[in-house]
C-alpha cells in the first residue's frame, strides 16, 4: 500500500477526557442578553479559568473541534424573571455569585444594557457539572454532561457531585428518537436553564488567540 497524499496533514486521533463531574472554577467569556418564550434569558458562555483543574476546557474543545459549524461548548441561560413575572432566584444568585466570587466587584445597576452585560465579561463565577441521560438521533441512551447549577467560587472544589438526571421510564423507546417537537419547554421557574458540554472530536491544534473564538 502506498502512503496516502495527505497522510502528513491528517492530525493524529487523541483520548477525549470529558470535563470532571462537580464544581470547576469557572470564568465568564462572553455574556448575551436574548428573550425565548416572551422571558429574558442571559446566556453566559462560560470555560474553566486558567486556574482549575482542567484549565481552559472549552477553548481547548473548540479548537480541537474541525467541524465547519462547530459552537462554543459551554453555554449557561439564566433567566431574569419568574412565571408571575417577579425576579427569578435564580437571577438574584446568579448576581450574588459574582459578587462573592470577584472581590470589589459590584454590580452596574441603572448603567444601560451594554454597560450591565460588558461588566461581568472575564469575571469568575463557580458552576457544578452533572450528567443527564438522553436520546441519541438513532434512539440510543446515552448520557451528556452539563452545568447543573452556578454559584460562587468559594468552596467550589469540595462541592459533591448531583445525581444524574434520568429519563423516566415511560419516555424510553426501543427505536427512535424524541424529535424536538416534543422536548419539555424551557421553564423560567426552573434553577437555572442548563445546556450540554460539547467533546472535542479531533486532535489539538495550536491554539492562536481569542480573537479566534465565537465571540
Amino acid at each position: 500500500m502506498n502512503k496516502p497524499a495527505d497522510w502528513d496533514s491528517i492530525p493524529e486521533t487523541i483520548e477525549f477526557k470529558p470535563i470532571g463531574l462537580g464544581g470547576h472554577k469557572m470564568e465568564i467569556k462572553h455574556i448575551s442578553r436574548n428573550e425565548r418564550s416572551g422571558y429574558v434569558i442571559y446566556d453566559l458562555s462560560l470555560d474553566t479559568s486558567s486556574d482549575d483543574v482542567q484549565p481552559l476546557y472549552f477553548t481547548e474543545a473548540y479548537y480541537a473541534n474541525t467541524k465547519e459549524n462547530k459552537r462554543w461548548g459551554c453555554i449557561f441561560g439564566v433567566f431574569v424573571n419568574d412565571s408571575d413575572g417577579n425576579t427569578n432566584r435564580s437571577f438574584k444568585a446568579f448576581i450574588t455569585s459574582i459578587e462573592k466570587s470577584n472581590p470589589g466587584f459590584s454590580v452596574p445597576w441603572g448603567a444601560d444594557q451594554t454597560t450591565f452585560i460588558e461588566s461581568f465579561r472575564g469575571k469568575s463565577i463557580g458552576a457544578v457539572f452533572g450528567e443527564r441521560e438522553f436520546f441519541s438521533s438513532n434512539g440510543a441512551k446515552k448520557m451528556m454532561r452539563e452545568v447543573r447549577y452556578i454559584r460562587s467560587t468559594d468552596g467550589i472544589t469540595e462541592v459533591g457531585i448531583p445525581a444524574p438526571k434520568l429519563l423516566p421510564e415511560t419516555a424510553i423507546k426501543a427505536s427512535g428518537f424524541v424529535p424536538l417537537s416534543q422536548a419539555p419547554a424551557m421553564s423560567p421557574n426552573a434553577a437555572m436553564s442548563p445546556s450540554a458540554t460539547m467533546p472535542p472530536n479531533a486532535a489539538m491544534p495550536i491554539l492562536t488567540d481569542d480573537e479566534d473564538l465565537p465571540f
